[in-house]
């Protein structure tokens, strides 16, 4: 699950227990002092399918009551009349790990190898059939995928000549 923010909207205290590991001193309740328009990110736990309490840090828990929803809304200031051409920040954000578009170029050309070779050996194109065939089919597709999208990523967008750069 995903933590979400909330703002407190009254002041309340969370309970939370100390472990000393210590044998002869036992473990002890503290409590954590939350005020009124603090906000705190948590993850929402559900008990029979409804609400229960708020896990925030993983330890502490929050009663409901305490806690309201925060909402976001994007906010846009413009002075421009007319229309823009500029498009929304969530638009513009993009997968900020690259790695991704290679492991599922990889995975997907991988299965497509091992269903190619597989196909293969039942029509008969393939005289020998064995499992060591669709291994080597799942690795050829893999790499061949992935330098199919390491090409595309990597290559260079031809600008159009204007006039004034003849």
């Amino acid at each position: 699950m995903k933590e979400k923010p909330y703002i407190v909207t009254r002041d309340f205290q969370a309970p939370y227990v100390v472990a000393t590991g210590i044998m002869h001193k036992p473990q002890r309740v503290e409590y954590k002092k939350f005020r009124k328009g603090q906000i705190i990110k948590g993850v929402m736990k559900f008990s029979n399918g409804k609400p229960a309490f708020v896990l925030v840090g993983g330890v502490l828990p929050v009663e409901i009551g305490c806690l309201a929803d925060i909402t976001t809304n994007e906010i846009v200031v413009s002075n421009v009349e007319g229309p823009t051409d500029q498009k929304p920040l969530k638009d513009k954000v993009t997968n900020l790990n690259p790695k991704v578009k290679f492991i599922d170029a990889m995975l997907i050309g991988a299965l497509v190898g091992a269903v190619g070779i597989h196909l293969a050996e039942k029509k008969g194109l393939i005289k020998t059939p064995d499992e060591k065939n669709k291994i080597y089919g799942a690795i050829v597709g893999g790499l061949l995928a992935w330098y199919i999208v390491y090409r595309q990523t990597t290559e260079k967008k031809k600008e159009p000549i204007t006039k004034t750069q003849i």
